[in-house]
């Protein structure tokens, strides 16, 4: 449901304007919404006020709050936590490849760059690893990794 814009209402929104009245108290005075009177000014070009200026009104009028006598201490923050390292498992009689090379297993073997990974035969039932990498991934899988 849109407001008709009449010569009147038009009328009453530039004198409220000028007066410096927010757009809220112009709205109800309209009986609109405050985006309606906002962008009813914009088309208007009507001058522009800072950006707090409903804000500095309402400031001037309201009663100052008791400060509270404890600062507000933050006591849900949750600490960061480190990334999880990987631990480097090797496999016996696999030898590490780069990427590149790698045909077998995708663990990686060692933690500086340019990563080598393990290229043990890859497991039936293990995806891209060999069985004792699966498992180390893993642990808690019920698949057979046998």
């Amino acid at each position: 449901m849109t407001f008709n814009w009449t010569m009147e209402a038009l009328d009453r929104l530039r004198v409220m304007h000028a007066e410096g009245k927010t757009f809220l108290e112009i709205a109800a005075a309209l009986n609109t919404t405050r985006c309606s009177v906002a962008g009813k000014a914009h088309r208007l070009k009507l001058p522009h006020r800072s950006q707090s200026f409903s804000a500095q009104k309402r400031w001037a009028t309201a009663e100052p709050k008791p400060k509270a006598s404890k600062p507000f201490l933050f006591t849900n923050k949750r600490e960061r936590k480190p990334p999880m390292l990987l631990r480097i498992v090797t496999v016996p009689d696999a030898v590490p490849v780069s990427l590149i090379e790698r045909t077998g297993c995708c663990y990686p073997t060692t933690t500086e760059k340019p990563h080598l990974f393990c290229n043990a035969p890859k497991g039936d039932d293990t995806g891209d690893y060999c069985e004792v990498h699966f498992r180390t991934m893993y642990p808690n899988s019920r698949r057979s990794a046998a």
